[in-house]
């Protein structure tokens, strides 16, 4: 589920990197991302932004991280490392932890030779969201970031759900209810009723409204355009397995009484549209019958 969780939060932050930019460091202005063929052949960082801090330029490395990594300051280290010598900029590094995990990794980082001293000495900031309140995310007036009140330590509440679901529809921003959905499916799983969730962010009860709405979204044209472009990179094959580890995530997050079921027939299943199709039909079914349905249908060919 990591894979799914670093996915949807890089999405969250597309929806306006200003307005993140701007809750990590007040006062920062976005400026640009470095090109993505420059990033690719430097590291495989979540996001790099370069921003602008009253008169200082500078880049802004963000990693985004769901579960506990002992070598995580490592990490950090070398790609702040690896980008300030290929950007030719001072890196501000920034580790954003999701969900409460056990003891966390943060800075800084050393490291020493044979006689204890100092080689390399590196700081970076860290986040852990279950440190903010509800109030501090509210005052920040920035719409995007309110999916974000799900991990605060206050954040499993309804009227937290329902604030954010109303708040994104007020601010004109409807199409960031697909991601505020799943996000609320995946942290709340154990707290709320999940046909509770759907009306709340669907706007009514209706289960093919609901599939319509994600199809025209933009997350779920993302997951098509990625599981495209991902599948003429990686091979048939690949792209396959890939996509059944993205269905299985999905149904173990909302029916894991399904999840035998899910995996004998996502092995039958040999066409990657049709599973980014059965994929998405999951994140809306409303109950295990109809999940039960999506999933042996899509084996049989018969997804409607």
């Amino acid at each position: 589920m990591a894979g799914e969780w670093d996915y949807l939060i890089k999405s969250l932050f597309d929806t306006n990197p200003q307005a993140f930019v701007s809750l990590l460091i007040p006062g920062a202005r976005l400026l640009s991302k470095p090109s993505v063929e420059l990033i690719n052949q430097i590291l495989d960082a979540d996001r790099l932004y370069n921003i602008i801090i009253d008169d200082f330029p500078a880049v802004l490395h963000i990693e985004f991280q769901r579960y506990r990594d002992k070598d995580m300051a490592r990490r950090m280290w070398e790609y702040n490392v690896l980008a300030t010598c290929n950007l030719k900029l001072p890196v501000i590094s920034i580790v954003i932890y999701l969900i409460r995990d056990g003891q966390i990794v943060e800075g800084p980082y050393s490291v020493k030779d044979h006689e204890g001293s100092t080689i390399h000495w590196f700081s970076f900031r860290s986040i852990k969201l279950w440190d903010y309140t509800v109030e501090d995310l509210r005052e920040s007036e920035l719409v995007e970031i309110l999916p974000l009140m799900f991990f605060a330590k206050d954040g499993q509440r309804p009227e937290v759900v329902e604030e954010v679901a109303n708040g994104l529809v007020e601010a004109g921003k409807s199409n960031m209810l697909t991601l505020a959905y799943v996000l609320a499916a995946g942290i709340f799983k154990d707290v709320f009723d999940d046909e509770w969730l759907r009306k709340r962010f669907a706007m009514q009860e209706n289960e093919t409204m609901l599939e319509h709405i994600m199809k025209e979204s933009w997350v779920y044209k993302e997951i098509i355009q990625k599981g495209h472009e991902e599948g003429l990179k990686e091979g048939l094959k690949e792209e396959l397995q890939r996509q059944r580890r993205t269905l299985m995530s999905i149904v173990q997050m909302r029916f894991p009484a399904l999840e035998s079921l899910a995996s004998e027939r996502a092995e039958r299943i040999h066409d990657p549209q049709v599973l980014q199709e059965v994929i998405i039909a999951l994140l809306s079914a409303s109950s295990e019958e109809k999940a039960t349905e999506y999933i042996t249908g899509a084996a049989n060919g018969k997804l409607d």
